[in-house]
């Protein structure tokens, strides 16, 4: 097949579309299904149990006005055409974050009188359970995916277009992210701080795991300047197709986002989930050329930040043997049973004294314990080895926010703060004492050398400030005259203290500074 000259490998339906009345989308969504390929018929059979991935937000509750959110009346008309097909239809979202309450988010979306009206099945994605599946990156290793996508025959994708901050615009392959329960969806965020690129790299591989059927894009109208001054405009537009790559391409070109680094939709073409040339798809339905393209406004976008090694590293670290764990309090604990009913992996049980405990062992981080305990008896805390690290460091906070990462890095609170703390009256930091113990009363100066190798690593606490210049000064001189060294002729200077001391730190590079006159 060809497209004005060249191999079409991608075939999107498009119709018009101009409001989100029931009898304008219905005569719309017929049009895609006209101009389809494959057909419909030939996806679904009778009898088929067809799960359909609507969006509800991932934060707070949306009105469908707002654009958040799938329209009511669009996943209305797909479920009905799925019915006549003889297929057993639910469809749903992860609302994790409403805890028992799914319904307040039901309502306010408008898919509860969906439900109603078609006797669909709306469903929750952690009710049915969760399993983890191995993806294709090296971190993360695996996604928690609902059991609904996996217990269904045909999954359908009903995407809603908007702009997103940071990512520029969230579509048919975004969509699929919300099959990821609960707080694993804030685990891959906190993954990439500041590297939009590796977080769309994620959200690529995420559907090329749980692929969708068919997807219905729905661009009636859409959400521009996400983060820099919301509106929504007309555009007029619905969209199908089984490859979500083309219909994401085909969309940033109808509101003039075709420029923007879309990086989901990068990675789509790059993993060989669709093709995203716009010359190697063949738009069927209405004739493209003529049509209407908006110029949108752009969402808040901010640049691609270089984080060095350190950074990098500690994101992973803070996210896997590092996390925060879910407990349950005992002396705050009722019995509800609230958690174990929501768990979707059902690994809280019963322990010592008939109180409930979660077995780490089996515990997949989804938080939805956290959601649905009113009380606070289940909260995040650090354990084993993540206590240990945190309390030598100083590092081991009250609370846990769950969207927090908890970061382990350097700050500057109060004055010099390093790994182990900050400052107390007099200015030397509070890990002085780890520090002296470790360093400065460590018998042989071999321990320099070792350090000095370390801290290439390109690390950046602070384990020193000026006040213990003249402690590391005389520590050379008295390491110099047992044992003079070649590389340090100087060794009363304080230049080569501070060089002694770059040197001194096994945990990184010491960041020496240049002492008051």
């Amino acid at each position: 097949m060809r497209n004005g000259g060249s191999l079409t490998r991608a075939v999107v339906s498009a119709a018009r579309n101009e409001c989100h009345t029931t009898p304008s989308v219905s005569k719309a969504l017929r049009h895609l299904l006209d101009h389809l390929e494959p057909p419909l018929d030939s996806l679904v059979k009778s009898g088929d149990r067809v799960l359909v991935k609507v969006n509800m937000g991932c934060s707070s509750v949306r009105n469908p006005q707002d654009r958040f959110t799938t329209h009511p009346a669009v996943v209305e008309a797909i479920i009905r055409v799925l019915q006549d097909c003889g297929a057993v239809v639910s469809f749903g979202d992860d609302v994790a974050r409403a805890g028992m309450h799914c319904a307040h988010i039901w309502g306010a979306t408008g898919m509860w009188d969906v439900a109603k009206r078609t006797g669909a099945t709306l469903i929750d994605f952690v009710s049915p359970g969760a399993r983890e599946v191995r993806g294709g990156l090296l971190y993360p290793r695996k996604y928690l995916v609902t059991n609904a996508y996996f217990e269904a025959d045909v999954v359908v994708n009903a995407a809603n277009c908007r702009s997103h901050a940071n990512i520029g615009m969230t579509g048919a392959i975004k969509n699929m992210f919300g099959c990821v329960v609960g707080l694993r969806k804030q685990l891959i965020h906190n993954l990439f701080p500041g590297n939009l690129r590796h977080f769309g790299r994620a959200i690529a591989d995420i559907h090329r795991v749980i692929p969708a059927d068919l997807t219905f894009l729905d661009l009636t109208s859409v959400l521009e300047g996400h983060g820099t001054g919301e509106a929504v405009r007309p555009v007029g537009l619905m969209l199908a197709s089984p490859d979500p790559v083309a219909l994401d391409t085909v969309a940033a070109h109808a509101i003039g986002y075709q420029e923007l680094p879309i990086w989901p939709t990068y990675y789509g073409g790059k993993l060989g989930l669709g093709f995203n040339d716009l010359q190697q798809i063949s738009i069927r339905g209405l004739d493209w050329a003529r049509f209407e393209k908006r110029r949108l406004k752009h969402p808040l976008i901010s640049p691609l930040t270089k984080l060095s090694a350190y950074a990098r590293i500690t994101a992973v670290a803070n996210n896997t043997v590092l996390r925060p764990r879910p407990v349950i309090n005992a002396t705050r604990c009722t019995g509800c049973k609230d958690c174990v009913t929501r768990c979707p992996v059902h690994c809280i049980q019963t322990g010592p004294g008939n109180v409930y405990c979660i077995n780490l062992n089996n515990c997949v981080d989804c938080g939805c314990c956290l959601k649905v305990c009113e009380v606070g008896a289940a909260q995040l805390e650090f354990v084993s080895l993540a206590k240990v690290i945190r309390r030598l460091t100083n590092r081991l906070p009250e609370k846990v926010d769950p969207k927090s990462a908890q970061p382990i890095r350097s700050g500057t609170k109060g004055g010099d703060e390093d790994f182990f703390g900050g400052c107390d009256a007099t200015g030397r930091t509070r890990g002085w004492r780890v520090a002296q113990a470790i360093i400065l009363r460590v018998p042989h100066p071999t321990f320099f050398w070792l350090g000095g190798m370390i801290a290439q690593l390109g690390t950046r606490w602070t384990l020193f400030n000026d006040h213990d210049l003249p402690l590391i000064r005389n520590r050379a001189n008295d390491w110099g005259k047992r044992r003079p060294f070649m590389h340090e002729p100087r060794l009363g200077s304080e230049s080569a203290a501070r060089g002694f001391a770059s040197r001194a730190c096994a945990f990184g590079r010491c960041r020496m500074r240049t002492a008051s006159a």
